[in-house]
């Protein structure tokens, strides 16, 4: 008899060993267990391609400004600086009397991966390269930089021109840097969409973000170094006769009812998209 208890014990015992190695197989193969795998490892190459990128940047810009330096007596130049021999990596350099008579200053534009493109902008102060602007951006995102007087001061301006890869309506975007003579350096940046610049009238019109007969028509103001709203314009009706002009982002207590779109508004880039609806 105890022979048979023995028996039956060892049996039972040798029945749950293959649930438990089954039950640890599971566990190893969960689907969840997969995906934190997948994200962890995704999470890792991210990191060692963002470490990877900015060990290229710090070489692209020490190889830039070694020759930069190596030319900081000559009035001015344009550039395009290979920075490997091997590879079709280079840097795009534009220097000189950029903004005003009395600075000279670099603005550098590199692309290290097919992810993003780096801007830069220095100050030359004796044998030293100030840095003042940098701003990544998204490779398919950029559009490109213009130097150029926005605000009406007579000093000219650094405008970064980009355009979401992504979104619904009319987005064309500009980052303004506006000069600041007396120190040689920038405000920082104001951010417009869809805009179109008057610096003789020092004003600023475009159109808001978003679906046409939904957004308005904007005017700003610059007031120095700042900018004030002037006004807005919505559409009030579905026939495009009536529109309503708000001192105040869609207040309707100032609401002043028109009957069409005031004509320094029509020629401006954006006015068909505001209209089409």
């Amino acid at each position: 008899m105890k022979w048979y208890i023995a028996f039956i014990a060892v049996l039972l015992f040798g029945c749950r060993q293959p649930n438990n190695k089954t039950i640890a197989i599971k566990a190893q193969t969960h689907p969840d267990s997969i995906k934190i795998e997948r994200i962890d490892s995704i999470r890792q190459k991210q990191k060692e391609e963002g470490i990877a990128d900015s060990i290229a940047q710090k070489r692209t810009i020490d190889t830039v400004l070694k020759y930069a330096l190596q030319h900081k007596g000559r009035s001015s130049y344009k550039k395009k600086l290979i920075i490997y021999s091997d590879t079709s990596l280079y840097a795009k350099l534009v220097f000189g009397h950029l903004f005003s008579n009395d600075k000279k200053h670099l603005i550098v534009v590199n692309k290290n991966n097919d992810i993003d493109v780096h801007i830069n902008v220095f100050l030359l102060d004796g044998n030293q390269f100030h840095l003042l602007i940098s701003w990544d951006e998204g490779y398919l995102n950029y559009l490109g930089f213009e130097v150029r007087d926005v605000n009406g001061d007579h000093f000219k301006d650094f405008l970064y021109n980009w355009y979401a890869t992504s979104g619904c309506c009319a987005r064309n975007a500009y980052n303004v840097y506006l000069y600041r003579p007396h120190a040689g350096n920038f405000t920082s940046a104001y951010r417009f969409i869809n805009p179109t610049f008057s610096p003789s009238e020092k004003l600023i019109r475009g159109v808001e973000y978003g679906h046409p007969g939904e957004v308005p028509l904007y005017k700003y103001k610059w007031n120095g170094l700042n900018i004030d709203t002037v006004e807005y314009i919505y559409p009030a009706d579905t026939l495009k006769k009536k529109f309503y002009l708000v001192h105040g982002y869609n207040d309707p207590k100032n609401k002043k009812i028109l009957s069409a779109v005031p004509r320094d508004y029509q020629n401006i880039m954006g006015y068909d998209w505001f209209m089409d609806y």
